[in-house]
């Protein structure tokens, strides 16, 4: 994931500490899964702030500006 390198998040100490015990289950670290967690939240958003993409009901793209 493009995003990877250079991922920094100011988190909670609980946050961190689940993150970081999730990430060591999946045998993964921390930024890998941090970076899969938001990869899949901006996929079900289609965007950073989830109308960027949005769709009108016809299918077309909706044009913002």
């Amino acid at each position: 994931m493009a995003f990877e390198n250079g991922l920094h998040l100011k988190l909670k100490s609980e946050l961190r500490n689940a993150l970081v015990e999730e990430a060591k289950k999946q045998g993964v670290s921390a930024v890998r899964l941090a970076a899969k967690i938001l990869d899949e939240h901006f996929k079900s958003t289609n965007s950073a702030n989830g109308d960027h993409n949005a769709q009108n009901p016809n299918g077309t793209k909706q044009i913002l500006s």
